[in-house]
């Protein structure tokens, strides 16, 4: 039985079995520096047990048949931390205040959320501004008028990518270091005149690639800083979402050449998304079906349930990976009148999960990926 026929019995068993501001603009390289180490820090090491499993892993998966794969640019880096100081917290927005753990930040009422990588990004989905959040600071980032994807953040939160539109046939494409505070570079794209044409930012890749389709998901991009964009081909069928290691398309995920062959390396079910997120490295998926969640380990192509959320939901959704083993779940409380919801912290080690927070607004907007 294959993997994911196995997930899906699993799933289905379980399921059966279960009752129901101000923003700082100057100083922008210098202004939260230590946080930035921190949490890049923090990340860094929080892994430290199954770091060799994972780069083994990663690098399995991402091998290519050729060598037309090759390394991107070297990211900014930071000295290791010997010690993990904390699990991150998932960000959420309610009338006009970021939460952030124990922090609270006042923000545009109007502005969305974007969150990967213990990096927080807010801002006005379809025009901008947009800030990253640095301690309790929200600093701006020169994105501009952005196109109505707004900003996208790379799996890891290191970088960050935005469209600005120069003329009815012309976008550019901007690739940003989050850590370091400076442009990674730019690159200018012809576009039909019409909205269809126009580019929509699809991911950032493992190596540091960005992927664009247009507004109709058509005709896949994939861009290397430094280089000029090529067109993707090789595809099994239309594209679907991105995958840290490269894309998903016809329900099976793959790697890009830097020439922009895709090559196959497994099927995935959910292709689109909608109830399950990849780990930041794209070994790992915690996938939901009603109150159930399961870990799907790809190096082992092992499925692992997990046991007990430690709290009654009438349903569950993956909403983002706070370090890289763990994934934070959320849902509306199962015994809640006013729609209440919880936050759940699942370990992708330990394969347990505990409440972090059980009294979140249902009008509350946690993280979600748009693009």
């Amino acid at each position: 039985m294959s993997l994911e026929d196995r997930l899906a019995a699993e799933l289905g068993s379980r399921a059966d079995r279960l009752s129901t501001p101000h923003v700082e603009v100057s100083g922008l390289e210098r202004l939260g520096r230590r946080e930035r180490r921190r949490r890049r820090t923090t990340w860094a090491s929080a892994g430290a047990a199954v770091a060799a499993a994972v780069v083994i892993g990663s690098a399995s998966i991402l091998a290519q048949p050729d060598a037309r794969t090759a390394p991107g640019p070297d990211p900014a880096t930071d000295p290791p931390s010997q010690v993990v100081e904390e699990s991150g917290a998932l960000p959420y927005l309610l009338d006009g205040t970021l939460h952030l753990g124990d922090r609270r930040i006042a923000v545009d009422p109007g502005w969305q959320i974007a969150f990967a990588g213990g990096t927080t990004l807010v801002g006005r989905q379809w025009e901008g501004p947009w800030a990253v959040v640095e301690g309790d600071r929200l600093v701006e980032l020169p994105t501009g008028i952005t196109t109505p994807v707004g900003v996208i953040l790379s799996d890891d939160g290191t970088t960050a990518a935005w469209v600005n539109t120069l003329g009815r046939t012309t976008q550019r494409v901007v690739l940003w270091d989050l850590v370091g505070g400076s442009e990674i570079d730019r690159v200018e794209v012809e576009v039909e005149p019409d909205f269809r044409g126009q580019l929509s930012l699809t991911g950032i890749d493992l190596l540091g690639r960005v992927t664009w389709t247009d507004n109709m998901l058509e005709d896949l991009t994939v861009w290397r800083p430094g280089t000029e964009p090529v067109p993707v081909t090789g595809l099994p069928g239309s594209y679907q979402r991105a995958w840290p290691g490269g894309v998903v398309a016809a329900g099976r995920y793959g790697g890009i050449g830097d020439d922009g062959r895709f090559t196959s390396v497994g099927r995935v079910d959910d292709a689109n998304g909608s109830s399950s997120l990849w780990s930041p490295d794209g070994t790992t998926r915690v996938q939901v079906s009603g109150t159930s969640a399961v870990l799907l380990d790809l190096r082992r192509d092992a499925v692992i349930q997990f046991p007990d959320l430690g709290v009654r939901l009438s349903s569950v959704s993956p909403r983002g990976w706070v370090s890289p083993t763990q994934v934070v779940l959320a849902g509306p409380l199962a015994d809640s009148d006013d729609g209440r919801q919880a936050l759940v912290l699942c370990d992708a080690t330990t394969v347990l999960c505990e409440p972090v927070d059980e009294d979140v607004s249902g009008d509350a907007q946690l993280p979600d990926r748009w693009w």
